[in-house]
């Protein structure tokens, strides 16, 4: 019993030699070591990135290829809209300056023309005041607060992404400028400018071409809201889906 037991164990010391001997005649014996923790090329870390390959190349590009193209569209599309912002304000101011140029031509100093009778008249009358002869005492801060708001639609229509909204702020700006020009430009004296007036109906102010833009304006505005399209072209909807916390449309 007692030499079987030593037999045993002179094998089992044995055969871990024979075993290590025979791998390091093989040049297998370094991995092996550095498996059991010894220091070993194996576990160290690379210091280089691993080569991505022609697929994930390609697979990269054409993600920034998309993204590019996807941005080019976007500032193309902004282009268009404020190309529109102003085409509209330009064909509008040209309109108003064109009548008022006509009106002291043909109109100061004259009787008035009846195009439709009693319900519409053209009559000449200056304004030294806001819309419909309002703060006339006021001129020069008119002046100064047409001026702002006309540098505060240039800077808005920078942000345009909808037909209707430039529709809309070229009318705006268009009245806005075409009043200005007349504060600045008129007697008596800049920022105390007069603006000319000529269409007269029953029962209403007399108003010019820059005061329609501003109403035209005002009710594209009011459209504008009541179907949720803010100034970027994005719905009301759209851009509350965007802002909702991930995983609460699941919980409701």
């Amino acid at each position: 019993m007692t030499r079987s037991f030593l037999a045993l164990l002179k094998v089992r010391r044995l055969v871990p030699r024979l075993l290590r001997d025979h791998l390091n005649q093989r040049g297998a014996a370094e991995p092996l070591r550095a498996f059991a923790g010894v220091r070993g090329r194996w576990l160290r870390p690379s210091s280089r990135m691993p080569d991505l390959g022609p697929p994930c190349g390609r697979l990269v590009g054409d993600m920034q290829d998309t993204e590019g193209t996807s941005l080019s569209r976007r500032d193309g599309a902004g282009a268009r809209y404020r190309l529109i912002f102003l085409a509209v304000a330009l064909v509008a101011y040209l309109l108003d300056l064109g009548t008022k140029l006509w009106a002291l031509e043909r109109l100061q100093g004259r009787p008035d023309i009846a195009v439709l009778g009693d319900w519409l008249k053209l009559h000449f009358t200056s304004n030294p005041g806001a819309a419909f002869s309002a703060g006339t005492e006021f001129t020069p801060v008119i002046t100064c607060v047409a001026i702002v708001a006309s540098l505060v639609l240039l800077w808005f229509a920078r942000r345009l992404g909808s037909i209707g909204w430039a529709v809309a702020l070229g009318f705006l700006f268009a009245g806005i400028t075409g009043n200005l020009t007349d504060r600045l430009a008129r007697d008596p004296k800049p920022f105390h400018g007069e603006v000319i007036d000529m269409i007269q109906l029953p029962n209403w102010p007399v108003f010019n071409v820059a005061d329609i833009c501003i109403n035209i304006a005002a009710a594209l505005i009011v459209v504008q809201a009541f179907r949720g399209i803010h100034l970027d072209g994005a719905r009301e909807g759209s851009r509350d889906a965007e802002t909702e916390p991930i995983g609460q449309g699941a919980e409701e």
